[in-house]
């Protein structure tokens, strides 16, 4: 089934721009984000 995927090119790009938006959450970018938003939140109170 994986060598079936990796032939059809198209199917291959929708399952790669489908899958970004369920990950983009877990990047070191919006880890960080996270984090100094979250000490942000912290010192203000």
């Amino acid at each position: 089934a994986i060598f079936d995927l990796f032939e059809d090119q198209v199917r291959l790009k929708q399952l790669k721009s489908n899958a970004w938006p369920s990950i983009q959450h877990l990047t070191i970018e919006a880890m960080a984000k996270n984090f100094i938003n979250g000490i942000n939140a912290i010192l203000e109170l």
